[in-house]
């Protein structure tokens, strides 16, 4: 899948619907670049920051909607990646993206897009569950990163991870990527490269053939700068 065809498959949906979220825009993540979520039963919203104030934007255009985030799909094209972080479960899950991304809530359906630049190395997702946060600061069941809403740290144990190095030169260099129990397990997880064919990476339980366990790593490559998906309880 190509950002054009993404962008084709949301803007072809028929009724859609646009809104702001004002909880993510009162704590926006300071790493957060956009953030996309669709729901597959209730039309689409999009979440970026900064912007001026919910009171402002409570009827936004939606020609002016969609034109923004066509903008920004575009300018997220060269020298680097583009994560779209599905929740199909059936309860609300918090992923949380090191170095780049920061963290949000992902109701069931929804989907959010995280940008990460070329090079980038060591790189992380995982879904937290069973939060509650008060602004910036609260707790997860697992996943949890020292209380904070937006991660800096990776999560505490267990923790299903899907992990990944961002090749420099888009092209040239090769990315890798792995899902890793090796923190333990916490949520189903499937982990594929959108832009470079194959299949996911599949992890279903804490024995999943597909994953990196202790001493046993099993690490994929795709093509420089691909884009991924990453679905929790596909």
């Amino acid at each position: 899948m190509t950002h054009g065809h993404f962008r084709n498959n949301i803007m072809s949906r028929s009724p859609v619907r646009l809104r702001f979220s004002p909880n993510e825009q009162r704590h926006p993540c300071p790493h957060l670049i956009r953030q996309l979520h669709t729901n597959t039963g209730k039309g689409s919203a999009i979440t970026t920051a900064p912007m001026a104030s919910p009171a402002a934007a409570a009827q936004p255009s939606l020609l002016l909607l969609l034109l923004v985030f066509v903008a920004l799909i575009n300018a997220g094209g060269a020298g680097a990646a583009t994560f779209f972080v599905t929740n199909l479960c059936a309860f609300p899950v918090w992923p949380a993206a090191i170095p780049n991304g920061g963290g949000t809530q992902l109701n069931p359906g929804e989907t959010w897009l995280v940008q990460v630049p070329a090079g980038t190395a060591g790189g992380r997702i995982w879904g937290r569950t069973g939060c509650y946060f008060a602004g910036d600061q609260g707790s997860c069941t697992t996943g949890d990163c020292a209380g904070a809403r937006c991660c800096a740290l990776s999560g505490k144990p267990p923790a299903t991870l899907a992990e990944f190095t961002i090749g420099v030169d888009s092209g040239v260099q090769d990315d890798f990527y792995d899902v890793s129990v090796v923190d333990g397990f916490n949520v189903a997880m499937d982990f594929k490269c959108i832009t470079g064919g194959g299949d996911p990476i599949r992890c279903r339980d804490p024995g999943c053939a597909d994953a990196s366990h202790p001493g046993d790593a099993k690490v994929r490559t795709c093509r420089g700068n691909a884009d991924y998906q990453v679905t929790f309880c596909p």
